[in-house]
């Protein structure tokens, strides 16, 4: 009996714990993506005199990254200010947790889930800022 009690209170310790480490490695998913938008809208800029690509020109970029059940991740918006590529996080997991990345062009990526920073602090992001 104290065994089972001691097994509960390991399990009830670990399970959240594990559901955390996995959403930071989701959370490194995107941050990778927005990395390589970011090197794709600084080719695009020096190609184009000095200006950021939108999304009408996001076809214009070279980048390409593999869509559909692998990513955790809507498509990028991308946009010619900052932040110049952002992506929130998609459903593919019940319940989702809520929030988008997005990088500047200087590099700085912030986390943004509505407000209450709970799932940003998560992530290991401060105050917003990620890296």
């Amino acid at each position: 009996m104290v065994v089972v009690v001691i097994v509960g209170v390991l399990v009830s310790i670990a399970v959240p714990q594990y559901g955390a480490a996995i959403e930071r490695m989701r959370a490194a998913e995107g941050i990778q993506i927005l990395t390589s938008y970011l090197h794709a809208q600084e080719s695009f800029r020096l190609r184009n005199g000095g200006t950021y690509a939108t999304n009408l020109q996001i076809n214009q970029l070279d980048i390409i990254l593999p869509t559909g059940a692998g990513s955790y991740f809507n498509a990028p918006t991308i946009a010619s200010a900052n932040p110049i590529v952002s992506i929130a996080r998609n459903g593919t997991q019940n319940p989702t947790p809520n929030y988008a990345l997005t990088i500047s062009s200087t590099g700085i990526v912030s986390c943004n889930d509505g407000g209450a920073m709970t799932t940003c602090t998560r992530l290991g992001c401060s105050a917003g800022v990620c890296n």
